[in-house]
């Protein structure tokens, strides 16, 4: 059975941190009262919103879990449990911004070589 809990606990924290990864990719501009019409982001209220959607998302199926095993849990797990989807949530927040971070270093740097061909080849 603590192999069981195991791996729902992982599987709850990275489907958390997953959500919240694809949110930030997701088109909301499609749902556009839920879109800022100049900046064309998500409204921060509706951003955090859905953070605290997906917290409580995990926290649920994690009670969801024990309670269909029968399991009576200390509040301090419960506790723990939250601090550890705190962080999943976290990670699946920051995660595209560093995959963001990378893609547009990547492209600077790329074109810092065009542009030293393109001098280069005017010699």
């Amino acid at each position: 059975m603590p192999q069981l809990l195991q791996f729902i606990d992982v599987t709850l924290l990275a489907l958390v941190a997953l959500w919240n990864f694809g949110g930030h990719w997701f088109p909301w501009r499609i749902i556009p009262f839920l879109v800022d019409a100049e900046t064309g982001q998500l409204h921060r209220i509706v951003a955090y919103a859905h953070g605290c959607f997906t917290i409580w998302c995990g926290i649920v199926g994690w009670a969801l879990a024990r309670h269909l095993l029968a399991m009576t849990v200390s509040p301090w797990d419960a506790v723990a449990f939250h601090g550890l989807v705190t962080v999943a949530a976290g990670i699946g927040t920051v995660a595209p911004r560093i995959v963001r971070w990378i893609a547009e270093a990547k492209a600077t740097q790329d074109d810092v070589a065009d542009y030293e061909q393109a001098i280069s080849s005017r010699r």
